[in-house]
């Protein structure tokens, strides 16, 4: 059986009681003020994103993270990131393209007084 990743060895020995939905923050990081630190979102995050914060943390870190059947931490799919990517590139472009055709278009265009 392959050995467990740091990410995918990560367990929260006692759960905070606090509610997530009642902490200020958004989706990946929130501020719990009953024990005054952040908890970031595992499962809200790419892979590589969740490693880096597991590993800089040295141990000390309050996480939320939803486990897969296969006993890995579940983690938004890189493509995902791609995707939102690729749809601000092709907004850029479209509204790059649509000033152009309005300029040229008003410079074409005939007043007659």
């Amino acid at each position: 059986m392959p050995q467990k990743s740091l990410l995918d060895r990560v367990d929260v020995a006692q759960p905070c009681s606090e509610n997530w939905n009642e902490m200020q923050g958004n989706e990946t990081v929130r501020f719990c003020s009953h024990c005054a630190k952040n908890v970031h979102n595992l499962s809200a995050m790419t892979r590589k994103r969740a490693r880096k914060i597991v590993a800089d943390s040295n141990g000390n870190l309050c996480v939320r993270y939803f486990r897969r059947p296969d006993g890995r931490i579940e983690t938004l799919k890189r493509q995902f990131v791609q995707l939102t990517r690729q749809i601000g590139v092709a907004a850029s472009v479209f509204g790059a393209t649509l000033t152009l055709s309005t300029l040229t278009n008003a410079q074409t265009t005939n007043v007659n007084f």
